[in-house]
């Protein structure tokens, strides 16, 4: 019981991050050239790959 309160912890807190770097990024291309269809793919993709690194994270810790 102990591990899966952990590992729901751990998965709320890099979806949160996951979320606040895609925003930010997308934000951040958004005032680069106004362009918010590109701005929504970097967000996208930035987002994607916080949670892929914190997955990754997460299979070495185990």
């Amino acid at each position: 019981m102990q591990n899966l309160v952990l590992v729901g912890l751990y998965a709320a807190v890099a979806l949160l991050t996951a979320a606040a770097i895609g925003t930010i990024s997308g934000w951040l291309s958004w005032l680069d050239d106004r362009r918010v269809p590109r701005a929504v793919l970097v967000g996208g993709s930035a987002s994607g790959a916080a949670l892929v690194l914190a997955v990754a994270v997460a299979a070495l810790l185990t």
